[in-house]
């Protein structure tokens, strides 16, 4: 049996034993002895059948989540850290202090009008929305705070996607229109359908002006798979320009440059305002821009959807055409007496049962609005 103890005009130890004989102290707040009995008569009770205790869930703050919740990003090394940490940072403003008991539903859709007010999307806070979830349900694993004590976290509607693709002609008439720094990122984001993190990153190891193509390394990529592309007559062309221009560049400042894309020796981040710009001059609808890639290397918005359209314009329903944008499986059209939607087997499995090859004549001419090689464009 436990003990009760004064400790001051409110305050009361509780001195008691775990089943295991391990002695537990702890200073509680009652306004009685019989109040104080009684919590620890609960305590009691909770590890007789074995049930964690959350004495000290009222000491844990909000920083205290949001320490964990990096330290999690962390150890399972997230490419989205970045992102969540800042997310953090906008949740700390307005939850900082805060114990992590007395937030409630309440409180979040507080912060959400908050948030709305100061003209962010929703996109933008349900990516905070989920930080915030995210931490709490760490909390609980962990048994710092009991799963009672989680507050529910509505997510809210998002914006749909953008309609519309951007067609060749409109973007032959961006790309004409954008510095001479940054027309290459284009093209070759264009061409190529890779994400602009991993378009603004390439380094001239990775770039084979031989045999005319670019590689992503494993582990680099979102599904951490290596690609290799071939790059058109033009866009190698322009590679090969880029090369003598950065040769040139070493030689004269006597420095080594491994970006392939840089602006005089300083690696392109970003081309926002320039992209925007280059839109708006060559006349195209608002409502058909492609997103421009963002500070930090957002991913391009309508650069990856025509890619993909047409590869399916000319039926490259293998291996080759899919991987070029690491679309691991792909949705059956409605008919053939199957449901419309239904998802396919993803590509290694049928590659397995012999459905694809890695290898087919139906990546011949599938670039041709760009003037691709008749190759096969994507290996791996």
């Amino acid at each position: 049996m436990g003990a009760v103890r004064r400790r001051g005009g409110r305050s009361w130890l509780l001195d008691y034993r775990e089943p295991s004989g391990r002695r537990r102290r702890e200073t509680i707040r009652a306004a009685s002895r019989a109040e104080a009995d009684r919590a620890l008569k609960q305590r009691e009770g909770d590890l007789a059948h074995g049930r964690p205790l959350f004495a000290r869930a009222d000491r844990v703050r909000f920083e205290d989540l949001a320490r964990d919740l990096l330290r999690d990003y962390a150890l399972n090394g997230r490419r989205s850290a970045g992102k969540a940490r800042k997310s953090v940072e906008r949740l700390t403003q307005h939850f900082g202090g805060w114990r992590a008991v007395n937030i409630h539903e309440a409180d979040v859709r507080a912060y959400v009008e908050k948030r709305q007010r100061d003209g962010f999307a929703n996109a933008s806070i349900n990516r905070e929305l989920a930080a915030l979830k995210r931490a709490f349900r760490l909390a609980a694993r962990a048994r710092v705070i009991s799963r009672d004590q989680v507050p529910e976290i509505p997510m809210l509607a998002e914006a749909p996607p953008r309609a519309g693709f951007f067609e060749p002609d409109a973007f032959a008439a961006v790309a004409a229109l954008l510095p001479e720094a940054t027309r290459p990122v284009a093209l070759f984001a264009y061409e190529t359908g890779w994400r602009y993190r991993e378009v603004l990153g390439l380094q001239w190891r990775q770039v084979d002006l031989e045999r005319g193509s670019v590689r992503l390394d494993p582990g680099t990529t979102k599904n951490r798979e290596g690609r290799l592309a071939y790059l058109s007559p033009a866009l190698l062309d322009a590679f090969r320009a880029l090369a003598a221009a950065t040769r040139d560049l070493e030689r004269r400042r006597g420095m080594v440059m491994p970006w392939v894309f840089h602006r005089d020796g300083r690696p392109v981040r970003g081309f926002r305002r320039a992209w925007v710009s280059a839109c708006r001059s060559a006349g195209v609808p608002r409502d058909a821009l492609p997103r421009p890639p963002a500070d930090g290397g957002q991913e391009h918005g309508q650069g990856r959807r025509p890619r993909a359209r047409r590869h399916a314009g000319q039926r490259a329903q293998d291996a080759v055409g899919l991987r070029a944008l690491q679309h691991r499986e792909r949705r059956r059209p409605a008919g053939r007496g199957e449901e419309a939607g239904r998802v396919d087997l993803g590509l290694d499995e049928r590659i397995r049962r012999g459905q694809v090859g890695r290898f087919s004549s139906a990546t011949a001419g599938v670039n041709a609005p760009l003037n691709f090689a008749a190759r096969p464009l994507i290996h791996g």
